[in-house]
């Protein structure tokens, strides 16, 4: 895998990738990031735990969402898994862990609507079950 070069997202380009993902409804959702490296068993745990945790907030009712996919993206993400929301991303929170990693996105909060959802207490506690159900479905018990 070579890590896409990455596309700037500031200014008028922002706005105008901003603009376009909200009229395709794309800015509303969850996104889940790991790293795909040299270790592969790291990445194939990392990715388990990602889809236990997808699983969870599809299970409580939480959209994908799927404006990092878009061509347009201001990221260099790769889609791994577009039904549950997964992508391989170069982010050193990721890369520097020793452990089986996923770093969750539960909204979008350019987007007024999810930024209020997510701000929600019920929702923070749904968030919550969905990433504790991965933890205890993918990682191996002591």
């Amino acid at each position: 895998y070579q890590e896409p070069a990455p596309k700037a997202c500031s200014g008028k380009d922002g706005k105008r990738l901003t603009k376009a993902f909200r009229q395709k409804g794309l800015l509303v959702g969850f996104s889940l990031f790991v790293f795909h490296g040299p270790d592969e068993a790291r990445f194939q745990a990392s990715l388990k735990l990602a889809k236990a945790i997808g699983a969870g907030f599809l299970a409580a009712g939480r959209p994908v969402s799927t404006h990092h996919g878009e061509a347009e993206d201001c990221g260099s993400c790769e889609l791994l898994d577009a039904n549950l929301g997964i992508y391989h991303k170069n982010l050193a929170i990721l890369r520097a862990s020793d452990v089986p990693g996923v770093l969750v996105e539960a909204g979008v909060i350019v987007d007024k609507a999810d930024e209020k959802a997510v701000n929600r207490s019920a929702f923070r506690r749904a968030a919550a079950a969905a990433i504790s159900r991965g933890l205890r479905e993918s990682l191996p018990r002591p």
